[in-house]
């Protein structure tokens, strides 16, 4: 999709903006973004990005799950995604309802914290939930959530940098709201081969009187 598309979603006015870093193509297909893979050593450059824009509920869904097919995981590979407790949780939920299907192990993370890891996983009737199965860490997609990025959060970009140089090779997707990794100055430190940023402005409250 080339960059700049515009395409409408469910919900009007609030722009979801898709930022993809420098990739390089493997296999024949050359046109298929299913065949890019990220670079080892992601440029910080902001550069080397397209830009795809996206509304609505699906235009942070359609895209994570897009991404994530590319990848071309194997069966039981890992997908951890890593946030504040509490107000980043559904977020992750919703994230992982989307790619619930792939037979991917789906695991949440509170801050950094992976001694804390617990598997998320499919209730009847309900959706993603966060289990209270703990689990080991060996991410091969690290998801980093936009509220690490908050103020007064503890947790530093240079953290998150140097947790995925632990995992080695490993993809690293961010989504947020507001643009704010940009805003806490982020993006020269964490390498995201994919940046979701959703614009939720503005906000319409209606109250009966």
């Amino acid at each position: 999709m080339p960059a700049g598309h515009q395409k409408k979603g469910i919900f009007c006015g609030r722009e979801v903006r898709i930022l993809k870093f420098g990739t390089r193509r493997t296999g024949n297909k050359e046109d298929s973004p299913c065949d890019e893979e990220p670079f080892s050593d992601r440029p910080p450059n902001p550069l080397s990005m397209t830009i795809e824009t996206y509304t609505g509920i699906t235009g942070i869904l359609r895209p994570f799950r897009e991404f994530i097919q590319g990848l071309h995981l194997q069966p039981g590979d890992q997908v951890v995604y890593y946030g504040c407790t509490g107000t980043c949780t559904p977020f992750v939920e919703l994230l992982a309802m989307a790619v619930r299907g792939m037979h991917y192990e789906q695991v949440f993370v509170p801050y950094l914290d992976e001694t804390k890891a617990r598997e998320l996983h499919e209730v009847a009737d309900t959706g993603m939930q966060v289990s209270s199965n703990a689990v080991s860490v060996h991410p091969k997609v690290m998801v980093i959530m936009g509220g690490l990025a908050m103020p007064y959060m503890p947790v530093a970009k240079e953290q998150v940098r140097d947790l995925a140089a632990v995992h080695r090779e490993v993809t690293i997707a961010g989504v947020c709201f507001q643009d704010m990794f940009e805003k806490a100055g982020w993006l020269d430190t964490v390498h995201f081969d994919l940046l979701i940023s959703a614009i939720i402005d503005p906000v319409k409250v209606t109250k009966r009187t």
